[in-house]
């Protein structure tokens, strides 16, 4: 008889069930798709600066130099009027820095300033009622504007065409307080004058009419703060001015030199 030995039965089965099992998990997690959550609506919050978003950009800029008078206010160095009122003006080359506002940072409230330093004819005294001393740039005076830090506005003075009208410039310095007020003189060329007598006989040429208007916009309402008229001679300057609102401030020219230029 032939005996046939039996292999004895594998005893791995169990681990074959195991490893079929984390094949199968493993597949399952992969395809498994994470759910992406909805975003949360975000709330935009504008933070207020204190600066009640007032800014201002300057367009015109001047570059440094010396420069000359227009004509008609003739500030020629070396000239002098002598007004019916005593007033006594002189004409002298002088410098000064034109201060511009640029802008204003939101979150600082810092403001920024440019400055460019000019050689100009200044005219000492009280040039008109208005403008006081004043640096001539061309047919404008200088004004400043401002308390704690000023910047320069240039004044147009004169303009040649009749009926011509615009804003010698506008003081926004007291517009943000309480109560509070704008300033801003107007101008308008109302006549060309071949020759004009002055109260006292003296005779003049060439001669430009000008109305100004001081007006004030405040809280209250508007208000008219001055009404002159005022007469330009070709090459002599400011000869006459006449306050329509308190006659007895009006002045006209006396004496006067004009230095060659």
């Amino acid at each position: 008889m032939t005996l046939i030995k039996q292999q004895p039965a594998t005893q791995n089965h169990p681990v074959k069930q195991l490893f079929i099992l984390a094949i199968l998990l493993l597949f399952s997690f992969s395809c498994h798709k994470d759910e992406i959550p909805e975003p949360e609506d975000e709330e935009v919050v504008v933070e207020e600066t204190g600066c009640g978003g007032i800014y201002e950009t300057i367009i015109t800029y001047i570059e440094g130099g010396t420069y000359e008078s227009g004509s008609y206010l003739a500030a020629y160095p070396g000239s002098w009027w002598t007004f019916s009122n005593e007033d006594h003006l002189t004409c002298e080359m002088g410098s000064t820095d034109i201060i511009k506002f640029i802008s204003r940072n939101y979150e600082t409230c810092e403001e920024f300033y440019n400055y460019t330093n000019m050689n100009l004819p200044q005219i000492i005294g009280n040039y008109t009622r208005t403008s006081g001393d004043g640096f001539v740039y061309a047919d404008s005076i200088l004004v400043d504007i401002g308390e704690e830090i000023v910047h320069t506005e240039i004044a147009q003075q004169i303009s040649t065409e009749i009926g011509s009208q615009w804003h010698e410039f506008i003081d926004n310095t007291h517009a943000y307080e309480n109560p509070w007020y704008t300033f801003y003189p107007e101008r308008e060329v109302i006549e060309h004058y071949d020759s004009l007598e002055l109260p006292n006989g003296n005779w003049f040429y060439d001669v430009l009419e000008i109305h100004q208007v001081l007006q004030y916009d405040g809280k209250d309402g508007e208000w008219l703060g001055g009404y002159y008229h005022l007469f330009y001679a070709n090459e002599i300057g400011l000869i006459w001015e006449k306050n329509i609102l308190v006659p007895s401030y009006d002045r006209y020219l006396e004496d006067y030199y004009i230095a060659p230029h």
